[in-house]
C-alpha cells in the first residue's frame, strides 16, 4: 500500500458581508481533487441557516457596513496519496436570498483555495454574479427590474467558466460574461497534518500552503469536469433547500 497523508479540516463559515439582500443563506462545497478521498462525502457540502443582515457604522463618514452572521461550522478529513499531495482542495460558495414575498436571487459565487499549511487560517472569499451583457442594454435594464420586484437573477449553468483548468490542455474563455462584485464571505479554519515518518513530504506542503495564501494558488487549480460534477450535486441540494422554503413561506402566509 502506498504512504497517504491525513488533512484534517475544521472551520466556520463565520459571516457574510457587504451584500444587497438582507436576508441571505449560504451553500458551501469542497471540491476534492482527483485521485483525493474523502470517507465521509456527505460533510463535504452543506447550507447554512438563514441569517438577518446587520448594520454598524463604521468611521466618522456616516458610513456602515452590513454583516450577516452565519457561524456555520464545518468539518472533513481528506485522504491525498503521496504522489498526489500536492494537489489543491477547494472551497466554493454560492450565497443566496429570500425574502418574504419569496423573492429569491443569487447573490454571489465565490472559490478559494484550501491551504493545506497545519495551523490557523484566515480566509476573504469575494464574490460575483452574472449580469446580461452589455449592461446598459434593454435585457440587462429588463434583467434590473425582474430582480428587483419579482426576483430571479441569471445563475452559472457551467461553473467552469468561472474556474479555469490552467493545469489542463484546453483552454477556457471567458471572454464575453459580464459580472458585477457583490459581497465577501469570510471563513476561519484550521488544518492538521498526519503523513509519513518521511518529513520532507509534510514540510513541502507546508511550503505549498504559504505559497498560496501569498496569492499563487492560481496555478494549482482544480479540473473542470471535477468542479461541474461537484456544482451539479450542491445545485441538487439547492432545489430541495428553495422547495423547502417555500412550503414554510407558505405555512407563514396561511396562519
Amino acid at each position: 500500500m502506498s504512504a497517504t497523508v491525513v488533512f484534517y479540516l475544521r472551520g466556520e463559515i463565520s459571516s457574510a458581508q457587504h451584500f444587497d439582500a438582507e436576508s441571505l443563506f449560504l451553500s458551501y462545497c469542497i471540491l476534492v481533487p482527483n485521485g483525493w478521498t474523502c470517507p465521509e462525502e456527505s460533510k463535504l457540502c452543506g447550507t447554512t441557516h438563514f441569517a438577518q443582515q446587520t448594520r454598524k457604522p463604521f468611521g466618522d463618514e456616516g458610513k456602515s457596513i452590513s454583516t450577516a452572521h452565519l457561524n456555520q461550522y464545518f468539518e472533513a478529513k481528506l485522504i491525498a496519496p503521496v504522489d498526489l499531495v500536492f494537489e489543491v482542495p477547494k472551497l466554493m460558495v454560492e450565497v443566496s436570498s429570500l425574502d418574504w414575498w419569496q423573492r429569491f436571487c443569487t447573490e454571489g459565487y465565490g472559490f478559494t483555495a484550501i491551504p493545506t499549511s497545519p495551523g490557523h487560517h484566515s480566509l476573504t472569499i469575494a464574490t460575483w454574479r452574472p449580469v446580461p451583457s452589455p449592461m446598459h442594454s434593454q435585457a440587462a435594464r429588463v434583467a434590473q427590474m425582474r430582480r428587483f420586484f419579482i426576483g430571479g437573477t441569471p445563475q452559472l449553468k457551467d461553473l467552469g467558466c468561472s474556474l479555469a483548468d490552467t493545469q489542463g490542455k484546453d483552454i477556457l474563455s471567458r471572454f464575453g460574461l459580464c459580472t458585477i462584485s457583490s459581497g465577501q464571505v469570510n471563513v476561519t479554519l484550521e488544518v492538521g497534518l498526519q503523513g509519513p515518518k518521511d518529513g520532507k513530504i509534510l514540510a513541502k506542503s507546508t511550503l505549498l500552503g504559504k505559497k498560496m495564501q501569498s496569492g499563487r494558488s492560481d496555478q494549482l487549480v482544480s479540473s473542470v469536469d471535477q468542479v461541474i460534477a461537484a456544482y451539479l450535486r450542491v445545485k441538487s441540494r439547492m432545489a430541495s433547500v428553495r422547495e423547502a422554503m417555500k412550503t414554510m413561506m407558505d405555512e407563514r402566509q396561511s396562519d
